[in-house]
C-alpha cells in the first residue's frame, strides 16, 4: 500500500524528534550531574601510573561508596556521572607488586592522606568538572618472621601494617594483609611512610597478636616506614591458643 504524503511527512517528522529527544537525553544528564578528572603519576619519577580512583559520597545515611575507573596510559582518569555534593577520592597504589615488588606506590586519600576520615572533601557541581590530581610517594616494605609455627600452622596466618588514625587516634589497617608463608616470613608492600606496627593474625593455632611478642597494641613495638625504604624486623612469637575438652552426655 502506497503511503500518503501526509502520513510520511508523520513519520518523518516522528523519526526526526526520536533522534532529537535520543540526543537530548545524554546532553540533560550531564547538566545534572558533574565529574571528576585527574592524572595520577608516581611522585619521584612524575611518569603517570597504571592505578584506579575512587569516590564515597556523603549521603543523610553517612558515607556512601560509589563509583571507580581505571586510569589510561598516560594516568588519565574521569569520573563521570557524579550527582552533585560531597565526595572523598581515593586513589590506588600500584599492583604491579608481583613483576616488580621494589616498584610499589603507596595508595593514598585526597590530599596526600593515609585514612579516610582525614582526607580532603571533593566538591561536585552540576554540570562542572573537578579536576584532582595525586602524586603516589613510593611504599615501604616491611619484612619479618613468624616463629614457632609449622608450616601448615604459618600458612594460615596474616600479616597487616597498622597506623595510627590522626582523626580517631585508634591504630587502624592501612593494607589488606599478607599471607605468611610456610617457612613463618612475610613481606609487606607499597606501605605509606610513618611509625607502623604490625599486627599478626594467628590462624586458630595462635591467639592473634603484634610484633613485638605482646596482643595489646599499644604495647607493641612501633617500626618506622620510609618512602620507597626497605626495614626488616624480628621474629615474631605469638601464644599459643589453649583449648577445652569434655564430655558432653544427656539428662540422668
Amino acid at each position: 500500500m502506497r503511503m500518503s504524503p501526509a502520513r510520511r511527512a508523520l513519520v518523518v517528522l516522528s523519526v526526526v524528534l526520536t533522534c532529537l529527544l535520543g540526543a537530548l537525553v545524554p546532553v540533560q544528564a550531564a547538566a545534572r550531574t558533574g565529574k571528576i578528572v585527574g592524572t595520577i603519576t608516581a611522585e619521584d619519577t612524575g611518569r603517570p601510573v597504571k592505578s584506579c580512583a575512587l569516590v564515597d559520597r556523603k549521603t543523610k545515611n553517612g558515607w556512601q561508596q560509589g563509583t571507580y575507573v581505571f586510569t589510561d596510559k598516560k594516568g588519565h582518569y574521569s569520573l563521570s556521572g557524579l550527582a552533585p555534593g560531597t565526595y572523598r577520592l581515593y586513589f590506588c597504589g600500584s599492583w604491579d607488586k608481583a613483576k616488580d615488588p621494589t616498584r610499589t606506590l603507596a595508595a593514598e586519600y585526597y590530599k596526600n592522606q593515609t585514612f579516610f576520615d582525614a582526607a580532603d572533601v571533593v566538591v561536585v557541581r552540576a554540570g562542572k568538572t573537578t579536576r584532582r590530581s595525586a602524586s603516589l610517594a613510593p611504599g615501604g616494605t616491611i619484612s619479618g618472621h613468624i616463629s614457632g609455627a609449622t608450616a601448615a600452622q604459618a600458612r594460615r596466618m596474616w600479616v597487616v601494617a597498622q597506623q595510627k588514625n590522626p582523626v580517631t587516634g585508634r591504630w587502624e589497617n592501612i593494607d589488606d594483609g599478607t599471607r605468611v608463608s610456610s617457612t613463618g616470613d612475610y613481606t609487606i608492600y607499597g606501605l605509606a611512610a610513618g611509625t607502623t606496627k604490625i599486627s599478626v593474625s594467628g590462624g586458630g593455632a595462635f591467639l592473634d597478636g603484634y610484633y613485638g611478642d605482646t596482643q595489646d597494641v599499644d604495647q607493641a613495638t612501633p617500626v618506622t616506614v620510609t618512602k620507597g625504604g626497605s626495614t626488616p624486623v624480628g621474629d615474631t612469637t605469638l601464644v599459643r591458643a589453649g583449648e577445652i575438652r569434655g564430655v558432653v552426655t544427656g539428662p540422668d
